[in-house]
Formats: structure tokens, sequence, C-alpha cells
């Protein structure tokens, strides 16, 4: 069954807040994004087309991103990573909406599971239900990702979702 992928779709609880897919001109402000939050920035630019963006409308007609999250795709698997929102945009449901957005573009893709790694959301993304799981145990397909080859610390959390229990 084939889903037509929105272009735009609207923050619920983020005012004027709506997402799309990224697109090459916003490579930069999600990587100062990233930076700000002290997230990992290697592979982003090989990733750019499996990540979103939120943008919020600052002025007429100059949307400016104020959250990002995007996937690395590795069939049956992937890597959910670069979940960033600007902290005036915290607490509105516009990380969970680019969660939601990147995991229902991977089980399109062919994936069954998703991992991500992290050093300072593990309670946010167990809310969401993910569960812990031991690094070493992580498919060696996802070996691939610069966040695996030490862009990402080895004292991060490694977690993970099966996307069946998505109920897409």
């Amino acid at each position: 069954m084939s889903r037509t992928v929105p272009q735009r779709r609207d923050a619920p609880g983020a005012q004027g807040v709506s997402l799309r897919r990224a697109e090459g001109r916003d490579l930069e402000p999600i990587l100062n994004l990233l930076r700000r939050a002290s997230l990992p920035t290697a592979g982003v630019a090989d990733h750019i087309a499996t990540f979103w963006v939120a943008e919020f409308p600052f002025a007429p007609g100059a949307p400016q991103v104020v959250a990002t999250g995007g996937l690395e795709v590795y069939p049956p698997y992937c890597l959910l990573r670069s979940v960033a929102v600007e902290p005036e945009f915290q607490g509105r449901g516009i990380a969970r909406l680019l969660v939601q957005q990147a995991l229902e573009e991977a089980a399109r893709r062919g994936c069954r599971q998703a991992f991500l790694l992290t050093t300072t959301a593990e309670a946010y993304f167990a809310r969401l239900g993910w569960e812990r799981r031991p690094r070493q145990s992580l498919p060696r397909d996802l070996e691939a990702s610069a966040e695996l080859r030490g862009a990402c610390p080895a004292t991060a959390a490694a977690m993970g979702l099966e996307l069946d229990r998505l109920g897409g």
C-alpha cells in the first residue's frame, strides 16, 4: 500500500509551526541548530534527503528552521538521529511530530526496527516506547553510520523500537 508523503504538515499545539522535508538549503540551519544543541553533525549532509524540519514564520515570507530530525536508512533498520528543537519551541509537541514523521518514513522505506543513540534524551524516548538496548547488540548494518563510528560518544544510550508498534 502506497501512502503519499505530505510536503507540509502543521504541528498541533505549536501554532504557526509547520513540518516539511528538508532540502539542500536547510543544511546550514540544521547544522547550526545541532551545534547549539551539542549534537553530532557528522553524516547529516549525506542523509539530508531523509531529514525533516519544522519552520516558524518569524517574518512574513521568511520562515526559519526551529527544529529538525532525521533518519539514516539501512533496511530493514534505521537510525533516528539529530532530533533537536530550539529552546523557545520546546514542550509544544514538535519533537514528537518530527519523530512520528521520521518513523512513518522509515516504515515506508521497509524498515522494521529503529534505533537511536542519546546522551540526554533517554527518558524522553522511553516515554515514546523506545527501549534501552546494549550498544553491542545494534545491527551491524548501522555501523555505516558516522554516529556509530565515533560521532556519538561510547557513553550514549542505545535504544530501539519495533516499527510494527506504530500500527501502520
